[in-house]
């Protein structure tokens, strides 16, 4: 049983992994920002959207991106949600984003993140990563899952203050 309000954070590139976590979830959740790789899938899949509008769960898409040609490799740039292209890979969430999602953060008590944004190979992709783990660190419980995510917060010095 979670403290309410009760955020969680998925990203990553295959939903099909995160469906189930979703759906176990929903009784319990109050918020949902979706990040790159897993936002527009989502938001296609009317199903689980309209599950969400239903149970009144927020469902927050990002505003700004990251945007490289692939996801390891540059050249990087911020691009607005209406200019992303077929041909561009959304990497991370751009600044705007983050102040946005950092905003709900700071009312969320309970918070699980699960799906990486970005790559470890690149700590210039990580950047949304390190805004939305700082923005986690006010929250009563925090609880980050995945090996790539708990490797990401070990790389960039939350490991001991995320769960």
């Amino acid at each position: 049983n979670p403290q309410r309000p009760f955020c969680l954070i998925v990203g990553g590139g295959k939903l099909e992994d995160i469906v189930p976590v979703i759906k176990a979830l929903i009784p319990t959740l109050d918020m949902l920002l979706l990040c790159p790789g897993i936002d527009r899938e989502f938001i296609a899949k009317e199903s689980l959207t309209s599950i969400c509008q239903k149970e009144r769960i927020a469902i927050h898409i990002p505003d700004d991106y990251l945007v490289g040609t692939s996801l390891q490799q540059g050249p990087f740039e911020i691009k607005q949600r209406n200019e992303i292209k077929a041909a561009d890979v959304t990497v991370c969430i751009g600044p705007e984003t983050q102040k946005k999602y950092a905003t709900i953060l700071g009312n969320a008590r309970t918070v699980f993140y699960n799906g990486l944004m970005g790559t470890l190979e690149n700590l210039h992709t990580l950047t949304g990563v390190h805004a939305v783990f700082s923005a986690m660190q006010q929250c009563d419980f925090a609880l980050v899952g995945g090996g790539d995510s708990t490797a990401a917060a070990r790389k960039l010095g939350f490991e001991r203050t995320l769960h």
